[in-house]
């Protein structure tokens, strides 16, 4: 077998390996961010399921301060009215 035979088949399995390498590093690499993106998710839901409770306390709070808010508006643009006392 010529020498430029083995040359090139040596250099074929070098390279196979190598790209082997990479993907393998590409697997483990992906593996960990699966990881991470799962643990994510799952923390994500559970914020999730313990705030839904607050949708139900805060609407009536944000109705209240809605009505306070206008009742203060009342008053101001009242205070704005009247002529200053001399």
């Amino acid at each position: 077998m010529p020498t430029v035979a083995v040359v090139t088949i040596v250099t074929a399995v070098i390279l196979a390996l190598v790209i082997a390498s990479y993907l393998l590093r590409v697997v483990f690499l992906l593996r960990s961010v699966n990881n991470a993106l799962s643990k994510t998710t799952h923390n994500v839901r559970v914020i999730a399921g313990q705030t839904s409770l607050l949708s139900d306390t805060l609407v009536p709070v944000k109705a209240d301060i809605q009505s306070l808010a206008d009742i203060l508006d009342d008053v101001y643009s009242g205070l704005r009215t009247t002529e200053p006392v001399v």
